[in-house]
């Protein structure tokens, strides 16, 4: 009999700890930006304890507007302690000291991928859905994604080479988020087509030998002089591209992986038309 109390005990533990588990998260901090923004379109206000000051920012935060309001973070262990969230999401490279401590002192933590194709964004919907409990609006962000990637499909032949141009002439190559949004947009992006993968430095001397039609610039709102934007001024580069098109694509729309890539994806199809 000891037993079989023992064993009910331990039963009705395990239940609970389950219960508790699948659970609607009803306190959840994020610590990163893109979760930020992932968590402000699936779930309600009143459900989110916290975002990072970032999510706030209009120039590289799609959900700002959204975001106005909600008490922020700075990733900090001693900021997010006092919450009591029940899920506290992470990026995969962001306050990994944060992190470790939450996990090791019990708090639940996610820490999102960052997925580099449409594919990719479907999937971590579907997860991050499902984990806030919000599979219906999770399937509903991937419609209308889909949604506005289907009007760009029918891109007409050939398709234009781009190339994506950075300060201090960073680009992005295969198997990054700027590259398949390139291709959904009806572009070649000459990184890749050079071979680069991830991101790397494409030479100003190279840009101006393959003199792509398309000069893609990411407009984060941000207009101070540096050295690192310096090379966006060269004398070279705008007289090699006089005449050609220059297409600066909000940091908003493609800063994170998201279903709002889809609207770089429809800024960069029209510029192209």
């Amino acid at each position: 009999m000891r037993w079989g109390l023992a064993l009910a005990t331990v039963l009705a533990v395990l239940l609970a700890a389950a219960a508790d588990a699948s659970a609607k998260p009803r306190r959840i901090a994020s610590l990163n930006l893109c979760t930020d923004q992932l968590l402000l379109m699936l779930v309600a206000r009143d459900r989110i304890v916290s975002v990072t000051f970032l999510a706030r920012d209009p120039a590289t935060s799609y959900m700002a507007d959204t975001a106005a309001g909600i008490p922020i973070n700075h990733g900090r262990l001693e900021e997010i302690l006092p919450l009591a969230p029940d899920l506290v999401l992470a990026g995969r490279y962001t306050t990994p000291f944060t992190k470790t401590l939450l996990a090791k002192l019990g708090y639940r933590v996610y820490e999102a991928a960052v997925p580099a194709t449409f594919d990719g964004i479907r999937a971590q919907l579907r997860e991050v859905a499902e984990l806030l409990g919000e599979p219906g609006r999770g399937a509903a962000l991937a419609a209308e994604m889909d949604a506005k990637l289907a009007r760009t499909a029918a891109a007409a032949d050939p398709r234009p080479l781009a190339a994506l141009y950075a300060p201090r002439g960073y680009t992005q190559g295969r198997g990054t988020l700027e590259d398949s949004v390139l291709a959904a947009a009806g572009y070649r992006n000459l990184a890749a087509e050079l071979g680069l993968s991830g991101s790397g430095v494409l030479p100003l001397e190279l840009l101006l030998r393959h003199a792509p039609g398309f000069l893609v610039f990411t407009a984060a709102g941000d207009d101070a002089p540096s050295l690192a934007t310096a090379v966006l001024d060269h004398p070279a580069l705008t007289r090699g591209f006089a005449g050609r098109t220059t297409v600066r694509v909000p940091a908003r729309t493609w800063f994170c992986p998201g279903p709002m890539a889809a609207d770089a994806v429809l800024f960069l199809a029209e510029a192209r038309r």
